[in-house]
């Protein structure tokens, strides 16, 4: 942090609370040409490299003068929610100091972080990815419903009334008990998201969930798309779409995960995410068995295209925007999952192609009942659906099986 450890006559100081790199860049300049000759902006061209990483900032564009305050504590006390980024612009009375200023030293400039407490609920694969992705930036508590060597035993009454964040890496059959838990003790700023692609053993999705206990009294999120957490923990990309309501949600999630390796961009259709997530778990099953079964690139592409107009209208006959089928959460997911070694549902396919049907399950055979069970829609309308139903209930010559629909939708 530059301050008043530069040995040198400094004017006022001005702390920016929340402007664009745009807004930004003006400034340097107005003072550039009033204050700072030509040749000396160098050092002002190096500090405004890092100003692009203030334009997801909360606040509305303001500056507020500080002057004669050129420490850190002077900002403490103003307000700021956790994850506010702070820096100081020093201008420079006596312009010979600039010749004193270490180029490099600037370059390398630290900003303030207040560190957000995140609690997170299970240590399954993805509560790993999110303890790599958050550890380094944010204090983390991570609760298991059942005792770790590695990890402390925490009782949630102790950690839930200060957390910012609540990260539900947890089956949606759980969300429902640990949410009511929750619930009482949880402050009216903490964001609850849940990344479980699911439903519950009453059919319903996490976000339905989250509605029923939290309703309007606190804010939450669901984060869905391309996050297999194998890849995240080794430091590979992962990208989500944060389905939310509200606005600040989106940004307080997105500060959250500043400086990580998973990138976030908004929906608010949570309906259409959440159903693009729990069925493309099913029809990767379909692809499993027929990779399994050698049956070539050209129906791999041809399932592909009937997997997509289905999702797309079983999505729209739910509620949700058919749009959202080819986004992060719906496309994207589709093809990581379908193509990925690590795919769980594309491991199933697989076994039930090569006849090993002993202790097939998983989210997208837990859909296919809980479709059925509580006709949440009408799986006869949707024949590629129907055929991974039937391949379920009788797992018997899927070769012929899967023939018949071809045979079927040719005529």
């Amino acid at each position: 942090m530059l301050d008043s450890d530069i040995s040198c006559s400094l004017g006022p100081v001005f702390l920016i609370s929340s402007v664009t790199a745009k807004t930004s860049l003006s400034i340097f300049l107005f003072y550039d040409r009033n204050i700072i000759p030509s040749n000396k902006f160098k050092v002002f061209l190096l500090l405004t490299k890092s100003l692009y990483a203030f334009s997801s900032m909360r606040a509305n564009p303001a500056i507020k003068a500080c002057h004669n305050k050129s420490r850190c504590d002077s900002a403490r006390g103003l307000g700021f929610l956790p994850g506010t980024k702070i820096i100081y612009l020093l201008l420079i009375n006596d312009i010979n100091c600039i010749n004193r200023v270490n180029y490099t030293d600037i370059n390398k400039t630290q900003y303030m972080t207040e560190q957000s407490r995140v609690l997170i609920l299970g240590y399954g694969e993805m509560g790993h990815a999110m303890q790599y992705l958050l550890n380094r930036q944010q204090h983390l508590d991570i609760w298991t419903r059942r005792p770790i060597n590695d990890l402390p035993k925490i009782a949630l009454k102790d950690i839930a009334p200060n957390a910012d964040f609540v990260l539900f890496c947890l089956p949606t059959n759980a969300h429902r008990k640990v949410a009511e838990l929750l619930a009482p003790q949880l402050k009216k700023t903490c964001i609850c998201l849940s990344m479980a692609k699911g439903l519950d053993e009453s059919g319903q999705t996490a976000a339905q969930i989250f509605s029923d206990i939290f309703g309007s009294k606190l804010n939450y999120a669901l984060l869905y798309g391309p996050m297999i957490a194998e890849e995240m923990c080794i430091g590979r990309y992962g990208f989500a779409q944060l389905g939310c309501n509200n606005t600040e949600t989106y940004k307080h999630t997105k500060q959250l995960f500043h400086d990580t390796n998973l990138y976030i961009e908004k929906t608010t259709d949570i309906t259409g995410i959440s159903w693009a997530v729990i069925l493309k778990n099913v029809y990767a099953i379909l692809f499993g068995i027929t990779d399994e079964l050698q049956m070539g690139d050209n129906v791999r592409g041809y399932l592909a295209y009937a997997a997509l107009r289905e999702l797309s209208l079983i999505v729209s006959n739910i509620g949700g925007q058919m749009s959202s089928i080819y986004s992060l959460a719906g496309l994207a997911d589709l093809i990581t999952t379908v193509t990925s070694e690590d795919s769980h549902h594309h491991e199933l396919g697989r076994l039930l192609a090569r006849g090993e049907t002993l202790g097939i399950d998983g989210e997208g055979v837990h859909t296919i009942k809980m479709v059925e069970k509580y006709q949440l829609f009408t799986s006869e309308k949707y024949p590629l659906f129907q055929l991974i139903t039937n391949i379920i209930q009788q797992p018997n010559n899927l070769g012929q099986q899967i023939d018949a629909y071809l045979v079927s939708v040719n005529k």
